[in-house]
């Protein structure tokens, strides 16, 4: 037999047994499985009775029997989802009665599926006194998880009186108990149903649950062993065994158990909330964080999930989301210390004492015994300026510690904020004669002089210290802290060098002496020792951000990005150089650069206030006001106290035509910020086009009392005015201003205050004098030059324009109203001009008007229309144009579409200069 024919040959066979051995598994009777299946679950042997049922199944779908097996098997095993699946099925398949409806109920129970469990799971007319008691237990389960201590209890004692040997009920009962704290009644509630059911693995996992409570680890311990013996997949039992073993600081036994935990159960929350416990303690915040993140998805109120998030997200700096998640956790658990603690700790570190001071007040108000509560609360109230508060705290926090020298130190510290310097170093230098290191006190003295910028201080201090260890980088390091605060930079260099002797590798010091180089105009310098910082330390953020800053200094826009780019590289990611790097981007207006980057920072570190800002001026810059009123919204949240994010926000709400709304935020920022010049220019502007002109004023006024050298306030109250009317008052805040600060603007606003008012020659002779003065004022000539035109001067209006070009030769507006100008007096020198200023803006509509009318009247009509039609495009709402588009659109023969352009732009009210021609030109049409 040749080779291929061998091969053959063999696949026959196999193909043969395989057939075979399908033949033999497919003859077996759906009710053989399941006697098999029941087989292996008696002997504890879940896995294997599972596939036994899923092979019954494969051979029947519709086989009730398999189906509630299965679902009440994976029950045992705490696979809540599963076994609803199989349950709903087997109603699907036309299963009635009270037993499917509790065995649903369990399903349901294992999710934390509360309300379900009361909508669904009802008694029925013909329910019997056990299968009632069964679902009184149930309902009592829900209610319980609902909150509803009273309620639930009450259905567990009905449930009991019914049939005293419902096991689950005892179970109730003593959940009962050990809500009010009542451990001894728990115990004899969970050794009722023990007695009842020796052998229930559920009943000695909640022993293991009372006496983990209860703090007895061994006992809780030996109790979950117990369960996991009788039902070795057990999720409850190897939940509770993980819990106490992390307890027992037994980590790694803890992580055995997880392993088992994760096959039986891989994707539930549980197991994710465990796995996310044990990156915890092991450090692993990123990982923590991914799986707690995966658990909150599946349950998104599930209080032990946000708790975890809440200090995870601590653990990371992300504080914001911190204060978020344990925010809502407090919705569950009013009375939770640690989350008080770390929620306290969180707003001290965003600068919010306040709200500090607030979430803490609960726990002091019951118990002021505990020193580390005392101590944030005295920081709390030195962050608030309450200095009595805060000295009172911090000296409770002492007593209760037993004159901790730490505390002692934070005292001093607390003394020396409230002003209380001579006492704060007395009670400095007593810890510190009880301070056998002899250094935490004299380094938190020099702390307190740099900070109080008493540095002459700061600096004999350090040189004292500096005898007695003069190896230690740190005293030369204040040393050049002090010097620079004296700005004494010769000293301070040294210092630094000094650092560099001691500490080669010191990147502080490498940093301090590039500001010096920096302050010395030595930036190549510079350069040199940021490159050299890169050489031992390729990732070093903070040199990558000077070398950009030089950069950017030296107006080497290549190299900035460059650098930025490369800091944006560096792992982990990091916040600064995407902020900054958004800032560049936003200010050169590309918007898609600076979003990409923006959300970039904010996958970062979501709800960072600094980053929701510039997420929203962004969405405000793109137009896309909604989305940036969402965005600041979150970003006024999580920074209530910044002026700028209110004030952004009132921008948003106002392009949403929420004026009531923007109003309130601008009031708002100027709280935050009475001095807040954008917020009230906006405010000012609110007022004055609701009418509420007095109001505006008091505005403009505030702006003049905080800015006395400037003339803003002055010109504002003056524009307030001109919008009132009240055009004697805008004069008098004009030339007030005038008096000050003279300028081309202002003049501009003068003349047209003085001439609504009834002073046109005096208006007249402000403009003339200030021309003649100032034969450069622009502004001013043009202004000047379109009076004349207005005037029906033409004559005068072509000199003055002759005159500014001779001054600016490409000053546009002087170029296109000089060229229209000429045209009127048919002067072909009117299309040079016009030609000169389409290239200089070949974009600009009005620009482009002017050409294409100049050439349409010289005769180049197809040229010219074109034109005329590519401003039409750009400017439809303005009048002149259109007329122009009407005029060229009868040229060209078009008469039907002139028509209908000429009577749309008249019935639209708009006024323009040449209406009546228009007029005209519609009745020739």
């Amino acid at each position: 037999m040749d080779t291929k024919k061998r091969v053959l040959s063999l696949i026959s066979l196999l193909l043969l047994f395989a057939l075979t051995g399908c033949g033999l598994e497919s003859d077996i009777p759906t009710e053989k499985f399941i006697e098999r299946a029941r087989g292996h679950i008696e002997k504890g042997d879940m896995k294997s009775g599972i596939i036994e049922l899923k092979n019954a199944l494969q051979k029947k779908p519709d086989s009730v029997e398999a189906r509630i097996l299965l679902g009440q098997t994976y029950h045992t095993i705490g696979l809540g989802k599963e076994a609803e699946k199989e349950f709903r099925k087997a109603l699907e398949l036309g299963v009635q009665g009270d037993s499917i409806k509790i065995n649903l109920g369990d399903a349901l129970l294992l999710q934390s599926k509360f309300d379900q469990i009361l909508e669904e799971v009802q008694p029925g007319k013909g329910t019997s006194q056990p299968n009632l008691a069964k679902i009184y237990r149930l309902r009592g389960d829900a209610e319980l998880g609902l909150g509803q201590l009273e309620e639930g209890c009450v259905f567990f004692r009905k449930a009991v009186d019914l049939d005293d040997t419902n096991v689950p009920a005892y179970w109730g009962l003593a959940n009962c108990a050990m809500a009010r704290k009542d451990t001894d009644e728990a115990r004899r509630q969970i050794n009722i149903a023990l007695k009842l059911e020796p052998e229930n693995a559920s009943t000695w996992t909640r022993i293991g649950d009372i006496e983990r409570f209860s703090g007895s680890a061994e006992d809780a311990e030996a109790a979950y062993t117990k369960a996991l013996e009788i039902s070795p997949e057990s999720k409850e039992a190897l939940a509770g065994r993980i819990l106490t073993r992390i307890a027992k600081n037994d980590v790694a036994s803890a992580k055995q158990d997880l392993n088992k935990l994760t096959a039986v159960s891989p994707n539930s929350v549980s197991t994710n909330m465990l796995q996310g416990i044990v990156f915890y303690l092991e450090g692993k915040f990123d990982n923590a964080l991914e799986v707690l993140q995966k658990a909150q998805s599946m349950q998104p109120d599930n209080a032990g999930v946000i708790r975890l998030l809440g200090l995870v997200h601590y653990q990371q700096g992300n504080l914001n989301q911190a204060v978020a998640e344990l925010t809502q956790y407090l919705n569950f658990d009013l009375n939770d210390t640690l989350v008080r603690k770390v929620l306290g700790a969180s707003f001290l570190r965003l600068a919010s004492p306040d709200r500090a001071i607030e979430v803490l007040m609960p726990v002091l108000s019951k118990d002021q015994s505990d020193p580390q509560i005392l101590e944030m609360a005295s920081a709390a109230y030195t962050g608030s300026q309450n200095f009595t508060e805060a000295i009172r705290m911090i000296e409770q926090a002492i007593a209760a510690a037993d004159q901790d020298i730490a505390l002692r130190y934070r005292l001093g510290l607390t003394l020396w904020a409230a002003g209380e310097k001579q006492k704060a170093q007395t009670t400095l230098e007593t810890a510190a004669s009880e301070d056998k290191k002899k250094q935490m006190v004299p380094q938190t003295l020099i702390f307190m002089y740099l900070q109080q910028k008493e540095f002459r201080q700061a600096l004999d201090l350090a040189s004292q210290l500096e005898k007695d260890l003069p190896d230690d980088a740190l005293y030369p390091t204040l040393k050049g802290a002090a010097y620079l605060g004296m700005e004494d930079y010769a000293n301070a260099r040294k210092s630094f060098e000094r650092v560099v002797e001691l500490q080669p590798t010191s990147v502080s010091a490498a940093l301090n002496l590039v500001q010096l180089d920096v302050r010395e105009n030595q930036p190549a310098v510079a350069r040199k020792r940021l490159l050299d910082i890169l050489q031992t330390d390729k990732g070093n953020l903070r040199a990558m951000l000077g070398l950009a800053g030089l950069a950017e200094q030296a107006g080497d826009e290549q190299e900035f990005l460059t650098w930025m780019e490369k800091a944006v590289q560096v792992q982990p990611p990091a916040l600064q150089p995407r902020v900054l790097l958004t800032r560049y981007y936003l200010g050169k207006n590309q918007l898609t650069k600076a979003l990409a980057l923006a959300r970039e920072a904010e996958a970062i570190q979501a709800g960072n206030p600094e980053v929701l800002e510039l997420l929203g001026t962004i969405q405000l810059k793109q137009n896309e006001a909604a989305s940036a009123r969402v965005t600041l919204e979150q970003a006024v949240k999580a920074n209530p106290n910044s002026a700028q994010a209110y004030f952004m926000l009132a921008s948003a709400q106002a392009r949403l035509g929420l004026r009531d709304e923007s109003l309130a935020a601008l009031k708002r920022a100027l709280t935050l910020d009475p001095a807040y010049l954008q917020a009230q220019i906006a405010l000012i502007t609110m007022e004055t086009e609701a009418g509420r002109y007095d109001d505006a004023v008091e505005v403009a006024q505030q702006i003049h009392a905080q800015h006395p050298q400037s003339v803003m306030g002055l010109v504002l109250e003056g524009d307030i005015r001109m919008a009132q009317r009240h055009f004697s008052a805008a004069v008098a805040a004009y030339e007030g201003a005038w008096a000050k600060a003279p300028s081309d603007s202002l003049l501009i606003k003068l003349h047209k205050a003085l001439s609504r008012a009834g002073s046109v020659k005096k208006a007249d002779t402000y403009l003339v004098e200030w021309v003649e003065a100032h034969p450069e004022a622009i502004e001013a000539r043009l202004y000047q030059a379109r009076l004349s035109e207005l005037k029906g001067e033409s004559a005068q209006a072509i000199s003055q324009y002759q005159d500014i070009l001779k001054i600016e030769p490409g000053q546009l507006a002087a170029l296109n109203n000089l060229a229209l100008l000429y045209q009127r007096d048919n002067d072909p020198r009117a299309r040079s001009l016009a030609e000169q200023a389409s290239q200089l803006a070949p974009d600009n509509p009005a620009i482009l008007d002017t050409l294409g009318w100049v050439l349409l009247q010289q005769g180049e009509i197809k040229t010219g229309s074109d034109i005329i039609h590519k401003a039409a495009q750009a400017a439809p709402g303005n009048p002149e144009i259109r007329y122009h588009l009407a005029v060229a659109l009868a040229r060209t023969g078009e008469i039907d579409r002139a028509r209908k352009e000429l009577q749309a732009l008249l019935d639209s009210g708009l006024p323009f200069s040449q209406s009546a021609q228009a007029r005209a030109l519609l009745e020739t049409l």
